[in-house]
């Protein structure tokens, strides 16, 4: 699933709903969601290191592949185990990390836009004289 992710970056991780699963591999539900959630802890990790080199595609990309697997479980919250809560709730502490560090990302690239435009600097395509924040 990490390699897929990984290796088609147009396209989310090809996540399969339980029902598949159950009938095609003997898994139970908790398994399925405990194998999710680790994943999106992985995808996590590499979610910091796009934040870290300031890739915001990326980024969302992560983001989007852990709201992914968070609705497909809505299917199946009625059939999980209650031990299976612990888990849900680390996925949805992946998620407010990456919502976290992608807006954070918006906002330093917001505060860097507004910086250089409050000192009067813009962008000089040869044509335009710059403006001196002095004068």
């Amino acid at each position: 699933l990490f390699y897929n992710f990984m290796t088609e970056k147009n396209a989310s991780a090809k996540i399969r709903e339980f029902s598949w699963f159950s009938e095609n591999i003997p898994i139970s539900a908790q398994q399925y969601v405990g194998a999710l959630v680790d994943f999106t802890g992985e995808i996590g990790r590499y979610g910091v290191a796009c934040a870290t080199s300031r890739n915001q595609t990326e980024l969302r990309r992560v983001l989007d592949t852990m709201l992914e697997i968070n609705y497909s479980f809505q299917d199946i919250n009625t059939v999980l185990p209650s031990k299976t809560s612990k888990k849900l709730s680390s996925l949805q502490k992946n998620i407010s990390k990456m919502k976290h560090l992608l807006y954070e990302q918006v906002l330093l690239e917001k505060r860097k836009s507004l910086n250089f435009v409050s000192a009067g600097v813009q962008e000089n395509d040869g044509n335009e004289k710059e403006t001196d924040p002095i004068e």
